[in-house]
């Protein structure tokens, strides 16, 4: 998945950060981690795996479009959704998809609700509220998305 923004979107969490994060999991997909059992889930783009109350990070890589300009790309880093520029919506026609909008209405990306993971097996998309822990460097652009280096995934939410 691509990013797209200006060098000016870059910011570091002041306080912790509640984004939202699009994942998808194996109904009734539980492992055993930090002496409890918690969900497990995974990326619908780069396969990476994710669970519960675990923070991750990844190195975000920035590219500038052209030479001087302030037009940038990521292409590496933890994506995810702000709660308070983007709406999760589920639109029930041509294979129950979920849909993200920015505060324009505008659709930026749409996920079947549905998917087959690497094994072929049956998966569900589901949204997950997430925290940006304080002092975390992120981008966010005008439509609500975000790219950031460390993330903790909270809570499955019903959208």
């Amino acid at each position: 998945m691509c990013w797209n923004g200006k060098v000016d979107d870059w910011h570091i969490a002041k306080y912790p950060k509640r984004v939202y994060k699009v994942l998808s999991r194996k109904p009734k997909s539980w492992t055993w981690y930090n002496e409890d059992f918690v969900l497990k889930y995974r990326s619908p783009f780069m396969n990476f795996r994710y669970l519960k109350d675990k923070e991750y990070s990844k190195k975000i890589e920035v590219y500038h479009k052209m030479p001087l300009s302030d037009e940038i790309e990521i292409y590496r880093g933890i994506h995810a959704y702000s709660m308070e520029n983007c709406k999760l919506v589920h639109q029930p026609y041509y294979r129950e998809m979920l849909t993200v909008v920015d505060s324009s209405g505008n659709t930026i990306i749409r996920y079947n609700n549905i998917t087959y993971g690497p094994t072929n097996e049956l998966e569900e998309t589901v949204v997950v509220e997430c925290t940006i822990p304080e002092g975390t460097t992120y981008y966010e652009n005008e439509r609500g998305e975000i790219v950031t280096e460390k993330l903790i995934i909270n809570r499955e939410v019903k959208i």
